[in-house]
Parts: C-alpha cells; structure tokens; sequence
C-alpha cells in the first residue's frame, strides 16, 4: 500500500484501531477530527499528521483529503444525529473526486438491512431499511457507491466494543460492571447476537487497504461469533470481578422513558435488533482474505475493562 491514507473520524473507535494498525505496518497515515487536542490525545505517540477540520463544510473536507492515495470513513455520529450522514458523505465523496483520492473504505453497520430475512444475513440480501436510522446510513452507502471515480469498499461490521468504543451498547455494560451497579439491558437479551472488538476491525481495514483486488464491493465481518447480550454482560461482570445484577426494559418500557429522555427514543428504534438480530455471514471476506483475525471474548473483555480502568469513557453530551 503506497501514498498516503487519510482516516477521517479517526479519534473513534475504529478509526484509532485502524490508523494503530496501519502505522504499525509502516504506512502514511493522516488522523482527521475537529479537535486537535482530541487528536493529540489519541495520536500523540505515532508518527502521523494531525489535520484538525470540519468535514461537514466543503472547505474542510477538500483540504483533509488533499494528496491522499486512500481514504477510511470511519466517522461515527451519536444516534441523535444520524441525518447528518448523508451531507457528510457528499461532502467527503466531492472532496475525493476533486482530489484525485483513489479509494475510499467506509467502516459502516448493519441497519440498512431492516429486519433479517435469513438466519444469516450474506451480502446479497435485500436492502429494506426499517427505520431513519438505516435509511440515513443506506443513502449514505449509495452516495459513495455512485462515485464516478472512486474505487469503494463498504465493510459492513456488527455491534463492536473495545477501550475506545464510547459510541457502542457494550459501553453501559461495561460501565456498569466497572461500577458494581446493576445494567439495564434490552429485552429479549437471549436472542444469538454479534459482537466485534475493535482491534480486529482495524487489522481488518489495513488488511483491505492492502489488497488491489477485490474493490467495488461490500464485505461483512461476523466479529468473534455469536452469543447472547445476556451471556455477554455475565462474563464482562465475572473479568470484573463483580457480582452479576441485571434490570431488563422492554420496547413499551424504553418508549416510557423516551418522554424524559430523548436519547430512549431512540434505542426504542431500533428496538428490533434485539428481538430479530441481523447476524452476518462474512464467508465472502474470508474467501477474499484467506483468515481475519478474531479476538476471543474473553480476551477482548480483559483488555477492554483493562484500558478502561487506566482511561473511562469520555462523558456522553
């Protein structure tokens, strides 16, 4: 892989694990967010440049793109905000094109799909978006796919968590356990479900970013295989040496406390991942890459609760 890789909202999740990832391969990355501390804080020990900016104008994004080979949409918008995508990715797409970017990797997640249809969900199956959510991030895919220039790839990824993952639902688990405190979980919470460490997902988008081939298409990774959100949070309390203790809140529940907290709204939403989960195939990656690493749950809880020890969450708002 040559010439320079932009990671625009590289201060989340997956893009810290992927701009990790690629510098340690010895590439040449540019770290793109609207803080420069923000960035700083997340980069200061790497060999990168830090381009402070606001995607959302045509300025910023024009001059974050500027003699990149590569580009990673890795920006992700809190649930509020997720009209904002389309713009956004306007924004990023013209930049490219004026810019003479040559690919462009968006890191997305499984809402366009709507309800499953199948046990597991391959790439080929229907598009049918059930909520704002999942058309927002639809329209977003499309406008990229539409490119006239770019090379794409859409990696399509599950719920993920990690020390840097501030945005995911294993968040208030996570915080919970650390706590002592009971979490509240979505109810059913028994139902099989997909979870990705971060880390994996950032070896997974330099592992893509290396490849000539197999650009123009739509991949999905199945993280470290399925599991119940319930067992999840069990063995998350037992690294943390806690005592398991859960509530759990049904969609008219979470619908109730909408009317005094926006943000319930909504996860009521998107209430159906829990009741009909989208689980991927990811079959096609692996015959695109030979393997992908997959870090053990309970690997990635230890080094989760780890990092988060030593660095909590950032607060929400």
């Amino acid at each position: 892989m040559e010439g320079t890789t932009v990671i625009l909202g590289a201060t989340g999740a997956i893009g810290k694990a992927a701009t990790r990832e690629l510098t340690r391969r010895g590439g040449t990355v540019r770290v793109v967010g609207r803080s420069l501390l923000r960035l700083k804080e997340a980069f200061g020990d790497l060999p990168v440049e830090m381009f402070p900016t606001d995607l959302e104008t045509a300025a910023g994004a024009l001059a974050a793109t500027t003699g990149a080979e590569t580009a990673v949409m890795a920006l992700g918008l809190p649930y509020t905000e997720f009209g904002r995508y389309p713009a956004l990715m306007r924004n990023v797409v013209d930049a490219c094109e004026r810019n003479g970017v040559r690919r462009l990797l968006l890191a997305t997640n499984i809402y366009p799909y709507g309800r499953p249809q199948t046990d597991t969900v391959e790439e080929s199956h229907p598009l049918n978006p059930c909520s704002f959510k999942g058309r927002m991030k639809l329209e977003q895919e499309r406008i990229l796919q539409s490119s006239r220039t770019l090379q794409w790839i859409v990696l399509r990824l599950p719920d993920f968590y990690g020390p840097d993952a501030e945005l995911s639902y294993a968040r208030v688990i996570f915080e919970a356990a650390l706590r002592g405190r009971r979490v509240q979980l979505f109810s059913p919470a028994d139902t099989p479900h997909q979870f990705a460490f971060t880390n994996d997902a950032g070896q997974l988008v330099a592992d893509l970013l290396q490849r000539e081939d197999g650009w123009n298409e739509t991949y999905h990774f199945a993280g470290s295989g399925l599991i119940t959100v319930d067992d999840f949070a069990r063995r998350i309390y037992t690294a943390a040496g806690q005592k398991y203790r859960r509530m759990m809140a049904g969609v008219f529940v979470i619908r109730a406390l909408g009317l005094f907290r926006p943000v319930m709204r909504e996860f009521a939403e998107m209430h159906y991942l829990h009741a009909t989960p989208v689980n991927l195939s990811d079959e096609k990656l692996m015959r695109h890459l030979g393997s992908v690493r997959r870090t053990s749950y309970a690997d990635g809880i230890r080094t989760t609760l780890e990092g988060l020890r030593v660095h909590p969450f950032a607060p929400l708002g």
